[in-house]
């Protein structure tokens, strides 16, 4: 992936103003192990769990987590159980903040939940989440979605449940993580961040003229599409896997001798959990399926030809897709049975 892979998704989005993500026969995994979300030291001590507390039909996580001082990778899944308005959208279709000086909205609430109720090592999905965590009405969509709400809770036991939801068209993860890292030092008395947040959001805008160069198999033909996933109407359910080093190194064990020694970590466990996950939707073995990785921008081979400082808090997230036959796949030589 590249800098111009994210330039053309950027024009993407003006030439077909905004499409949706395709999500039939689509497996999305998301790596956060690197946002750093595990570190954030407000003044009480390192957090218990970081990370997300449930996820959707389409999309899957990767989490840093440690069970019982063993560090590894925490894998959260959605299968079928089968198997205040600030956002707004300009004339030309493209999105505006609204600066009206409103604000960060912020929830505090007292939950009669205690930690031990929400088990032990706490991991997704939470127990008790819609009881914890409140919703604003408008934060399902896009448009006339606050840019950012914060929570705090109590909990019974005395302890804290910090939570940040977030308009991912404006921040990707490395942002509201930089932002808690700066309350963070703030709470301990630093007088200015370490590292200062850069609000330069035209250093990605489109180039003009716009102009897609790359082929984008993640999004659909058009804004006006609709896509359905087959399972969407039906109940799902999320669950969580831990993977410490001796379960990698036993998926790895599955791979052919030839890709054995060149395949990362996040390689090994997106094929293993999408290659798994389609064979349990039992779809037809004609239909075009893809896989999709999300990558960041502030990768050091990437930042530089994107000109961002340091410090910029935007959203420098995409995804990029590869699509072929399921019949094709269920013919691959990496047999996971």
């Amino acid at each position: 992936m590249n800098a111009e892979y994210i330039r053309s998704v950027a024009d993407l989005m003006v030439i077909k103003g905004r499409p949706g993500d395709k999500l039939s026969g689509n497996y999305i995994v998301s790596d956060i192990t690197r946002t750093g979300l595990e570190d954030v030291d407000s003044g009480w001590g390192l957090p218990e769990y970081a990370g997300p507390p449930m996820t959707f039909p389409y999309l899957g996580y990767n989490v840093h987590y440690k069970n019982k001082g063993n560090d590894g990778i925490l894998v959260l899944i959605c299968q079928p159980l089968l198997a205040m308005e600030r956002l707004k959208e300009g004339l030309g279709g493209e999105l505006l903040v609204d600066c009206n000086g409103e604000g960060v909205l912020f929830i505090e609430a007292e939950a009669d939940v205690s930690f031990e109720q929400l088990g032990h090592p706490i991991e997704p999905p939470l127990p008790y989440i819609d009881k914890i965590l409140g919703n604003f009405p408008s934060y399902d969509g896009v448009l006339g979605c606050p840019l950012l709400l914060i929570q705090v809770i109590r909990m019974s036991c005395g302890g804290f449940i910090l939570a940040i939801n977030f308009n991912h068209a404006m921040f990707d993860g490395f942002g509201p993580s930089q932002f808690l890292n700066t309350r963070g030092e703030m709470a301990k008395g630093v007088e200015k961040p370490s590292i200062q947040p850069v609000w330069q959001r035209e250093l990605l805008n489109a180039r003009n003229p716009p102009r897609i160069t790359q082929i984008h198999h993640e999004y659909l033909p058009e804004a006006t599409d609709i896509d359905h996933q087959n399972f969407h109407q039906t109940e799902a359910v999320n669950r969580s896997f831990f993977l410490g080093p001796d379960q990698i190194s036993a998926i790895r064990n599955h791979l052919p001798p030839h890709l054995l020694n060149c395949t990362t970590r996040f390689e090994l466990l997106t094929a293993c959990m999408w290659k798994c996950r389609t064979l349990v939707l039992d779809m037809d073995p004609e239909e075009v399926v893809q896989v999709s990785c999300v990558f960041n921008g502030r990768h050091k081979n990437i930042i530089n030809d994107l000109s961002l400082p340091l410090g910029y808090c935007g959203n420098v997230v995409s995804h990029s897709s590869a699509a072929r036959s399921l019949e094709f796949y269920a013919k691959s030589r990496w047999n996971m049975h």
